[in-house]
């Protein structure tokens, strides 16, 4: 920890070696002190050691800058309007704080990434498309909740023509729908344990309907309007 006024006055060996290495100490440890150094520098960094504050000289050389906040306990450190209760990097600024340019980010050990909402907005993510197409972009964001929800995503890609399912916990898996009528031509479709079916005893040609077997009305009456009702027997 040290300071220094980066002037080296003329002076002897042994002195001049003794005030360069004062010098060189103060550089590597950003000029580190609980006071600020004597001689101050437009753009010159200063690590306050009571407050653990990283600060740096304005262009005009009148005031510090804070830049951040070190808990030298836990060896985290939160940028200047961030949570002082966040550990890491984080800030508190409306608009873009952070891109990356052709780049990627990893979290690593395993963790997540969390999109906090406001008063009159839900978090968001969203995914624009090409640059060369435009700036649309596709966003993801979450609804009115009574309790947290988490979606499995499924551990392969599924086939061509395939949706995706949930089976109510939150699982994903990729499934194939079928809508394809059941049974022959001209009969009709029902509800059979959650599948189409047919059946040759109920057809509808588009005129008529015919019902073969047994027609069964409870608690009711089986009527017609303007039509009459044939049952075969």
């Amino acid at each position: 920890m040290a300071t220094h006024d980066y002037v080296i006055a003329n002076q002897g060996f042994p002195s001049f070696r003794s005030d360069l290495n004062s010098v060189l100490q103060a550089v590597v440890s950003n000029n580190s002190g609980a006071s600020e150094p004597s001689t101050k520098y437009a753009y010159q960094m200063w690590y306050e050691t009571d407050t653990n504050i990283w600060k740096m000289r304005n262009a005009d050389n009148d005031d510090w800058i804070p830049l951040a906040t070190f808990n030298q306990t836990n060896n985290t450190v939160n940028f200047t309007d961030s949570s002082a209760t966040v550990a890491g990097i984080s800030t508190s600024a409306s608009t873009t704080v952070m891109t990356l340019a052709n780049g990627s980010v990893a979290i690593n050990p395993a963790g997540f990434v969390s999109v906090g909402g406001a008063a009159t907005q839900a978090g968001e993510i969203r995914f624009l498309e090409d640059t060369d197409n435009g700036s649309n972009y596709i966003a993801l964001r979450a609804g009115t909740l009574s309790g947290n929800v988490t979606l499995t995503l499924p551990t392969a890609a599924g086939s061509n023509g395939q949706v995706l399912k949930t089976d109510g916990s939150g699982n994903l898996s990729f499934t194939t729908v079928s809508t394809s009528a059941a049974g022959s031509n001209t009969q009709i479709q029902y509800n059979n344990s959650g599948a189409f079916a047919g059946s040759a005893n109920l057809i509808f040609d588009g005129t008529k309907v015919t019902v073969a077997g047994t027609v069964t009305a409870q608690g009711g009456q089986l009527s017609t309007t303007g039509k009459s009702f044939v049952m075969g027997f």
